[in-house]
């Protein structure tokens, strides 16, 4: 398991290539700023635990069969920005607010995609394609 605690926006973790979860891994990142610059495969449960530093995914988000990502505790959409989509063939996908923004992107997947919050999108356009119900609660 991957730990990556902080208390404030200033601890960065910049990941220049992709980034992997695998089923025997569940990374918690808390209290820190993070960009993955490439893909993210999630197949572990991946849970951004804190609202504090800005959590940038550039490239697309895809949890594959066993993956959930989590990410309920982000409250504010500027700290938890996509870039060029999700798709949700896992387990869950469970967050607050977001933003959306740079490229058109879509949403994706058989499993749900949930956000809770307030989700903001800039300039680009967001399609649904799932094949299950997502909730986007406010856009």
């Amino acid at each position: 398991m991957l730990l990556c605690n902080g208390s404030n926006a200033n601890r960065i973790l910049n990941i220049s290539g992709s980034l992997f979860s695998s089923t025997s891994s569940s990374p918690i990142i808390n209290g820190i700023s993070l960009t993955v610059n490439g893909a993210s495969e999630i197949d572990g449960t991946f849970t951004l635990n804190s609202n504090t530093g800005v959590k940038t995914f550039i490239g697309n988000v895809e949890i594959t069969t066993n993956g959930s990502f989590i990410s309920t505790a982000i409250t504010t959409g500027s700290n938890l920005i996509f870039r060029n989509g999700i798709k949700n063939d896992g387990i869950l996908f469970r967050a607050n607010s977001a933003t959306f923004n740079s490229n058109n992107q879509s949403i994706d997947g058989l499993t749900d995609i949930n956000f809770n919050g307030i989700i903001t999108v800039t300039g680009i356009t967001l399609t649904n394609n799932t094949l299950i119900g997502s909730v986007l609660k406010s856009v």
